[in-house]
């Protein structure tokens, strides 16, 4: 895989600022108290190297691959309250995936569909994929896992919504 060109790095890191400024206005930053006292910058940099290696398994922007551009970029807009820039991302990600998993792919349009509907982002999406099945991702589904996944997250952003279910729960 290619390394992120120089725009790409510049989106993270702008994504990665925001998210980090949302974070500690909230006083939700939890850091090891000797970074807790270096500078706002110092502060920032450690976080954004934790929450890639989080999410990438790398520390520095610069050892990204295109690979781990759009979940990386995903992550800090969910975390910077944008919405419908992760949105977005995970959409992309779902048409991606939709064309490499015929099986799978109207079960993982639907289940984004849900998600962007009830305002459940890709965070929430990935949590329940670790706690849950102990996966990584979508990508790391069977079928039965994948279609599990589609009903909570329907039947969660039903509840959110207040719409009844449907007679028959399953889309496929």
């Amino acid at each position: 895989m290619s390394a992120l060109s120089l725009k790409q790095l510049k989106i993270l890191g702008m994504e990665a600022t925001a998210a980090f400024d949302l974070v500690e206005k909230h006083d939700a930053l939890e850091l090891p108290a000797e970074v807790m006292n270096c500078s706002k910058s110092a502060r920032r940099d450690f976080w954004r190297q934790r929450e890639a290696a989080t999410i990438t398994g790398f520390c520095s922007f610069k050892e990204l691959n295109q690979s781990h551009y759009r979940p990386l970029l995903a992550h800090f807009q969910t975390l910077s309250g944008n919405t419908s820039g992760a949105f977005a991302t995970a959409l992309r990600d779902a048409r991606d995936a939709a064309a490499t998993t015929p099986t799978g792919a109207g079960l993982v349009r639907d289940l984004w569909h849900w998600a962007s509907k009830a305002g459940l982002g890709r965070a929430y999406v990935a949590t329940i994929c670790r706690a849950k099945f102990h996966a990584s991702g979508l990508d790391d589904l069977t079928m039965p896992e994948l279609r599990q996944l589609h009903a909570t997250i329907a039947n969660r952003a039903r509840k959110k919504l207040a719409i009844a279910a449907p007679p028959s729960s399953s889309p496929l």
